[in-house]
């Protein structure tokens, strides 16, 4: 699908612009100076330590640590898939000592879950691990600019490792929400 940038004035696109920026630079790079390189896309990895604010999952783990009711959840339709840092870690190392990475002289593999799920059941999600569910849901429009869906496409990681998440979505909301219950943002 050809890339456009609708808006080159929304902030969200620079952080768009310096990944793809990153990969024409390595790859172009490899294929001058001829030498293997492995490209991956992370789709939305979590876990501990992933940050306080302007991540979806820490945002709902600091609103639900606080009781925050009515519930807001921003751009409700919108569809991501999640990986848990261990198995988007572990993926990685797969993909650096499988041989198979070295068949081209530049791999682009996707790193993510194949469970789509809309803003709106990622919350009902945490909701249900966490044990606590607020009375009203207060849905907003999706910042301006972002992607309504994002899927991983793990076809190639998986040829190329075998490869498949072992920590459930369930059990990743869990941890991560217990870490950021005990690790609150700082005040600012």
């Amino acid at each position: 699908m050809p890339l456009v940038i609708a808006d080159t004035y929304n902030p969200r696109w620079s952080y768009a612009s310096t990944k793809l920026v990153g990969e024409l630079f390595v790859i172009n790079y490899a294929k001058m100076y001829g030498f293997k390189a492995l490209l991956v896309r992370p789709h939305n990895f979590y876990g501990p330590r992933a940050g306080y604010h302007g991540h979806v999952i820490p945002d709902f783990s600091e609103r639900i640590a606080g009781r925050v009711d009515p519930f807001p959840i921003y751009g409700a339709d919108d569809t991501r898939t999640f990986c848990y840092i261990t198995d988007g870690v572990r993926a990685m190392q797969m993909l650096m000592d499988s041989p198979k990475t070295d068949n081209q002289p530049v791999e682009t593999v996707h790193i993510g879950d194949s469970e789509e799920i809309t803003m709106k059941e990622l919350a009902q999600k945490m909701f249900k691990v966490v044990h606590w569910t607020p009375k009203s849901l207060d849905i907003k429009n999706g910042p301006p600019g972002s992607v309504k869906r994002r899927l991983a496409d793990t076809a190639k990681l998986r040829a190329l490792t075998d490869w498949k998440p072992e920590i459930t979505l369930e059990k990743g909301l869990k941890m991560t929400y217990d870490w950021y219950s005990k690790h609150p943002a700082p005040k600012e």
